[in-house]
């Protein structure tokens, strides 16, 4: 029986598929496979099995070759095969702003896709969702949050490969709150003794603390907490704030009086002395 190297594949294909194996009529049989251009990964030659994760994408032409045999001649047979590339997309690496501020975005994407739209896990706006450089703008439930998911999907190329997608989390840190008053316990205070002052009010944002100051505000650095125990020497107006990597707030003192204590007398004197009975001094 002469030799039929008749075959097909169930072409397109997408890069992203599973190996694909050709399809023999009755009669017909594998040889050796080969394509052209090159750019094909064969799993094996003699079946005609192709890798296609591993391939390039393009059109190619695969022959099946059966060599002559028993006084039978040679058969080949060629058949068209597309292989499409895959949508690739990446929205970027994750990424922190704070509070109030808006993110420029830096997707890509690539192989088949053509096009790609921004979407949120939150309720913020994007200017332009079709852009790959698209400004996103926090809303108030995703500062309350803390975070957003902003994803990056492609358009359905046309023919067998999917839509892409790729996600970011944006994290959103928290802006510190003006202080609403600052004490001093106790107050006024003796020559020696110590007090505590105190902050209230306010809350701290990303990477804040409460810092204290005395003179002016940000003048002399005392010290950071919400309290915080001073010795003073003298009559002292002590300024507190927040400050972190997000913001500085404004100022709260408290003035710190200092009572001047009493010293103990050196010596005791009389005008006259002595005197007659019934005189005064």
């Amino acid at each position: 029986v002469a030799p039929d190297a008749t075959f097909s594949y169930a072409t397109p294909f997408c890069q992203s598929d599973p190996n694909t194996l050709p399809t023999f009529p009755i009669g017909s049989s594998a040889g050796v496979f080969s394509s052209n251009p090159g750019g094909v990964s064969f799993v094996n030659v003699n079946t005609g099995e192709i890798n296609l994760n591993a391939s390039a994408d393009g059109v190619y032409d695969i022959k099946n070759y059966i060599a002559p045999s028993g006084g039978c001649a040679a058969d080949s047979f060629i058949f068209p095969v597309t292989i499409n590339p895959i949508a690739t997309v990446n929205a970027g690496a994750d990424a922190a702003i704070c509070e109030g501020s808006i993110y420029t975005l830096s997707g890509t994407r690539g192989g088949s896709a053509t096009s790609s739209t921004w979407t949120t896990s939150g309720t913020g706006t994007f200017d332009n969702t079709t852009l790959l450089t698209a400004t996103y703008t926090p809303s108030a439930p995703d500062i309350s949050t803390g975070s957003a998911t902003l994803t990056l999907t492609t358009d359905d190329p046309v023919g067998p490969c999917l839509s892409a997608s790729d996600a970011m989390i944006l994290t959103i840190n928290a802006s510190s709150t003006n202080p609403s008053a600052a004490f001093a316990a106790p107050n006024p205070v003796c020559s020696g003794s110590s007090t505590i002052l105190s902050v209230s009010g306010g809350s701290l944002g990303f990477g804040a603390s409460w810092k204290w100051y005395s003179g002016v505000c940000g003048g002399t650095p005392e010290g950071t907490g919400v309290s915080l125990p001073v010795l003073p020497f003298l009559t002292t107006a002590y300024y507190v704030r927040a400050e972190g990597s997000c913001n500085t707030t404004s100022c709260v003192s408290v003035v710190v009086t200092l009572n001047a204590t009493s010293t103990a007398p050196t010596s005791a004197s009389a005008s006259v002395n002595p005197l007659c009975q019934g005189n005064s001094t």
